[in-house]
């Protein structure tokens, strides 16, 4: 799938402005993604739904195009191209399209969606909303800019059929305070979908791990975003007490992407970064970290109980890597602790579940409690997240398209 995926960029990179006579045939009802660059974040809410229905569903086609390098190159005056979507070699008019699933911008379409609807009064338009714009406790200034633009995006909401959530909180909570953001008696609904996983992806990686010996340190990998610097500073005693105790037991590995925290967050500890690169060696980069667990930093708030979306556990899972994280509501529905992951309540309890960890040898039988959590947790995956699965396939289809 990510050889599809990086052939699909480079296509709308190349013919996302050439005229083409290619046709699409009538027999599904078709579903258009107009995005701009197809990044990373897209695996799951876009991606995974493209890849699905169109290899297992028999009543949907799904295409993804847009225009400009990224969201923030697109012509905020033309999020599309109103008289032709462009997608890799097809050009698709709008009076074809039964879906059109637009991504989250923080500025005004009603003129997109008004030549949109002129052209085709039937189509029914999708607005993907990715967090809570309402309360941006991260310090990132772009989503800062979701805020301070709320007003429109709530006006976006109102003009669109339906909006798509990856978080259940979130979804709830905007369905309870419809009448506090003005939303009451407005006709959009929202939906919640989860975030299912191809196991496609996965069965490329190239296993380039040196093997474990039995004196080596603990591999503990901790994941930074641009938007979790709070967290990770939140955590600072947790990594100090670490370090102070197991000294060179103790390797930690920071993955993701720098923010500003980082530094004081791991004042006087060694560690090691490794900058996130694109979709082609992700999960390459992930799995041959050879992580003997992984700490997903999560404050126990109402910013990461709405907007947590899942994907990141659901990925370190699916690469066999033993999970720690906050015991938040998005988390618990998925995880049970000391089966298929670890959950902690509070900074010494996370101390105290590192510690069991980091006293384990590498042996088989000392570490056995990691393999068997890596194994129940690969095992939850592929009995109840896998997207080839007709049940799931059908869960996308009634979720998004049919209610």
């Amino acid at each position: 799938m990510i050889q599809e995926i990086l052939e699909l960029q480079k296509n709308l990179r190349e013919k996302r402005f050439e005229f083409c006579s290619k046709h699409l045939k009538k027999d599904k009802k078709i579903i258009y993604f107009a995005y701009g660059m197809l990044q990373k974040k897209y695996i799951y809410s876009t991606f995974n739904i493209w890849y699905a229905l169109n290899k297992f569903s028999d009543k949907y086609k799904v295409i993804i195009g847009g225009v400009g390098e990224s969201q923030n190159d697109i012509n905020k005056e033309d999020i599309l191209i109103p008289s032709k979507f462009q997608s890799g070699d097809e050009t698709v008019l709008p009076k074809t399209i039964d879906y059109l699933v637009l991504p989250f911008v923080n500025y005004d379409i009603k003129k997109n969606i008004e030549k949109i609807r002129k052209q085709n009064k039937n189509i029914i338009i999708c607005y993907q909303v990715d967090f809570d714009f309402t309360d941006i406790a991260s310090k990132n200034k772009e989503l800062k800019t979701y805020q301070d633009n709320k007003e429109i995006i709530f006006e976006n909401i109102r003009l669109v059929d339906k909006v798509i959530f990856n978080n259940e909180n979130l979804c709830n909570f905007f369905i309870k305070n419809k009448e506090k953001y003005k939303l009451d008696g407005c006709e959009t609904s929202g939906v919640f979908v989860k975030p299912f996983v191809n196991l496609e992806i996965f069965k490329n990686i190239k296993d380039n791990k040196p093997e474990k010996k039995k004196d080596d340190p603990k591999r503990i990998g901790i994941l930074c975003t641009k938007e979790n610097g709070e967290d990770l500073f939140f955590y600072k005693k947790v990594w100090q007490s670490i370090s102070d105790k197991f000294k060179e037991k103790v390797d930690f590995q920071l993955y993701g992407n720098k923010n500003n925290s980082i530094g004081k967050s791991f004042a006087k500890i060694k560690t090691d970064f490794t900058q996130q690169t694109g979709i082609s060696s992700y999960y390459n980069e992930i799995f041959n970290l050879n992580l003997d667990c992984v700490i997903i930093p999560t404050k126990d708030n109402s910013w990461n109980n709405n907007n947590y979306d899942l994907e990141r556990v659901i990925e370190f899972q699916s690469l066999g890597i033993p999970v720690l994280v906050s015991k938040i509501d998005p988390i618990k529905k998925i995880i049970v602790d000391e089966k298929n992951g670890f959950l902690h309540t509070d900074r010494d309890h996370l101390i105290r579940q590192l510690t069991v960890i980091c006293e384990m040898d590498n042996s088989l039988d000392s570490s056995n409690m990691l393999k068997k959590i890596s194994l129940e947790a690969f095992h939850n995956i592929t009995e109840n997240l896998d997207i080839s699965k007709d049940n799931n396939i059908k869960k996308i289809e009634e979720r998004i398209f049919e209610v």
